[in-house]
């Protein structure tokens, strides 16, 4: 198994676990989906028996929808990205330090870079209110990683077990480790 981790961070961002492909040689598309969770919190055997009928189906009617890239990866939105123009200076930053990295490891990459993310930022910014912008695990709040934009077919805040999403994170912001 392998887990590609943020060269940033060195949180995980995903695993070869879900399906993914690269596409155009310059990010990964990882396919993900929804599912109900069932939390052993509300089960009987933990705490006895409800004290009602009333109390027992409230219980066991609520079962949230999770996305299970987020959760497996315990990916966090960025609490400094609320707007556009937000996602602007967030995406202007990761690239500018992608490229100082890149300089350093691989410079070759540099120019694809240069090259290909024009392309995708337009993109996300003409989407901007049809993605979620994640983090790794604990840059919420600095936001010094890498960016992962999630896309899914319903609206945010719809999503119903099954329903599928997609992960998109550079390669080049990637590392492959083998678990």
């Amino acid at each position: 198994m392998y887990i590609y981790n943020c060269i940033f961070t060195g949180k995980e961002v995903f695993s070869d676990a879900y399906q993914h492909q690269a596409e155009d040689d310059f990010v990964w598309i990882v396919e993900g989906k929804y599912e109900e969770l069932s939390d052993p919190i509300f089960d009987e055997s933990l705490f006895g028996e409800y004290n009602s009928e009333e109390e027992s189906s409230v219980v066991s009617e609520y079962k949230p929808v999770v996305n299970t890239l987020i959760r497996a990866f315990r990916l966090e939105e960025p609490v400094t990205i609320t707007s556009l123009n937000d996602f602007k200076k967030a995406l202007k930053k990761y690239t500018v330090n992608l490229i100082a990295k890149l300089n350093d490891s691989n410079p070759d990459r540099v120019a694809v870079l240069k090259a290909k993310l024009p392309k995708y930022a337009k993109q996300w910014a003409e989407t901007f209110d049809k993605i979620r912008v994640y983090v790794t695990e604990g840059d919420g709040f600095e936001v010094e990683g890498t960016l992962i934009i999630l896309t899914q077919d319903v609206p945010f805040g719809e999503e119903k077990p099954n329903d599928k999403c997609r992960m998109t994170v550079l390669t080049d912001s990637l590392v492959k480790e083998k678990f």
